[in-house]
């Protein structure tokens, strides 16, 4: 049986020329404009928690790319685990996705004989994510 998400986060242009954030599902709509239109992670985040504000309440946040649209759903979708692997090659994609539970470095590899592409995962908790941000900021 397929799970539907309880809450959609989507980028897009919320009047003319305002970029900016769309957030519905379960009884709650809000718009709102870019957060820190110079860095898209951190305006990502920023609309995470302002999200979470107008939901009240925190929420594990699911990265969505469907016909080459972003968007971020939180609610019923289960989370998947992926089986710890080991990778070999050189990581040609790498994101991270943030939740309640602290964030997920994903990276993906591609082997150079075989071209095989291999997923991997390595979760931080929130005191790990607090310290990468102190060192990134030269704390």
């Amino acid at each position: 049986m397929k799970q539907f998400p309880r809450y959609k986060l989507t980028p897009g242009m919320i009047d003319v020329d305002v970029p900016g954030w769309e957030l519905e599902g379960d009884d709650v709509y809000g718009s709102h404009e870019d957060f820190v239109p110079d860095d898209f992670n951190r305006d990502v985040e920023a609309a995470m928690e302002w999200a979470e504000g107008i939901i009240g309440s925190r929420q594990e946040w699911r990265h969505v790319r469907e016909d080459g649209f972003d968007r971020w759903e939180a609610g019923a979708a289960p989370v998947v685990e992926i089986p710890a692997v080991t990778t070999y090659g050189a990581a040609y994609r790498m994101n991270v996705q943030t939740d309640a539970n602290g964030a997920v470095l994903v990276a993906y590899t591609k082997d150079a004989e075989s071209g095989a592409v291999t997923r991997s995962q390595i979760r931080f908790d929130p005191s790990a994510v607090a310290y990468i941000r102190r060192r990134l900021a030269g704390a």
